[in-house]
């Protein structure tokens, strides 16, 4: 399926965070598509929690005859269906930086998505538009984790030094 707007290439990834560098590289960190809400120990049936994550739309273009303006815009799809428009609208342009080099846009959007009801666990879907078309789609899930409980430690220790095999 061809890209509209003259894209060649349109990679919409999830990550816990992401850097702009001072020479505006992008740096992804930790690529993760599945996020865990620790169950609380009072309220197991109604837990609560924001799950922050980043989304790294990374847009390039054939030629430099795919300049002009463009909207982008990101969209996340609950786990129920529900549609939100997330971020703002982007206006971008692909015209190169650099003489001869394809030109391209690289969008990060932070997500909070609250979690406090049992239709908010499930997997979403982030999709990006170009000029109202789809370009791309990535799928993140929310999951409940319950609280773990761990066994006391065992120690060969007795009151902060190691016990003597020597002393009965």
């Amino acid at each position: 399926m061809p890209l509209p707007g003259g894209l060649v290439s349109a990679a919409l990834i999830t990550c816990e965070r992401a850097l702009i560098e001072r020479d505006n590289v992008v740096s992804a960190v930790r690529l993760v598509d599945v996020f865990y809400v620790q169950e609380t120990a009072n309220l197991p049936e109604k837990p609560s929690g924001v799950v922050q994550l980043y989304a790294v739309l990374a847009l390039k273009v054939g030629s430099a005859a795919s300049t002009g303006e463009h909207e982008v815009t990101l969209e996340l799809i609950r786990p129920d269906g529900v549609r939100d428009e997330v971020g703002k609208k982007y206006s971008v342009n692909f015209a190169p930086r650099i003489d001869g080099v394809p030109g391209g846009h690289t969008i990060i959007t932070q997500l909070n998505v609250r979690c406090g009801e049992p239709q908010s666990f499930g997997t979403y879907q982030i999709c990006a538009f170009l000029d109202r078309d789809e370009l791309a789609r990535t799928p993140f899930t929310i999951l409940l984790q319950a609280q773990q409980h761990r066994p006391g430690v065992e120690s060969d220790v007795r009151e902060g030094r190691p016990e003597d095999p020597a002393t009965p």
